[in-house]
């Protein structure tokens, strides 16, 4: 396939779109949503790209998705959503987001369950990998919850959780947030949703206790 540049933009209501370049020889046909638990940064990175690539062709055909419109004839008002987390320099779309991006380059799955009735997610991001020596496959889950708001005509994403990952001698609070004003849903029912994602790491123990790294970035799921 020939090289291209393909502009991949978080999941943000129309004005505060914010963009990366990646190649497309790394689009495949079959769009896997999930890293397996101790794949390699650079594995990792590949499928995030597939997964915003994917998730970029809805917003392009379908747009941001309005409040009005999010679904609200699903089995328990509930779907999950099933995704990725990417965060640092080395990132793909990391460069669109606010500076700085971050000391720590990582990727994780997300999970998230979505209640459209009382427009409430709950969920969690896990199986994480980083560039951090030592620290590449740590363990641990960040449980996230949050709520669905009104952002204009948009509906907007507030998320914020934390959890203790932990690989050797290394032990960090993890804590991962995101604004309603980047981030949200795309689609005609809002099956896909991103956007940016904050990450700040608090080292309890091991070479980089008492210090604080971050690890901005992007986050992208779809509807199963």
């Amino acid at each position: 396939m020939k090289t291209q540049n393909i502009i991949v933009c978080a999941l943000v209501t129309p004005t505060l779109l914010a963009c990366s370049l990646f190649d497309s020889d790394k689009k495949i046909d079959d769009v896997d949503k999930w890293i397996e638990s101790g794949v390699t940064l650079e594995e990792a990175r590949t499928t995030f790209i597939n997964l915003g690539l994917e998730a970029l062709d809805v917003y392009d055909t379908e747009g941001a998705t309005l409040l009005e419109d999010l679904p609200t004839d699903l089995p328990g008002d509930e779907a999950t959503y099933t995704g990725m987390i990417s965060g640092g320099d080395d990132a793909p779309g990391s460069d669109g987001a606010a500076e700085p991006q971050g000391d720590v380059t990582h990727y994780a799955n997300l999970s998230l369950t979505v209640n459209f009735a009382d427009n409430t997610l709950t969920g969690e991001a896990t199986d994480f990998v980083t560039n951090v020596e030592g620290f590449e496959n740590p363990t641990g889950t960040v449980d996230i919850d949050g709520d669905i708001l009104s952002v204009g005509d948009f509906a907007g994403i507030d998320l914020s959780g934390i959890g203790l990952l932990e690989q050797g001698d290394s032990t960090a609070n993890w804590e991962i947030s995101t604004s309603p004003d980047e981030a949200g849903f795309a689609g005609a029912d809002g099956r896909v949703l991103g956007g940016y994602q904050i990450t700040d790491i608090d080292w309890l123990e091991g070479p980089n206790a008492e210090t604080t790294d971050i690890s901005d970035g992007l986050f992208a799921a779809e509807r199963d």
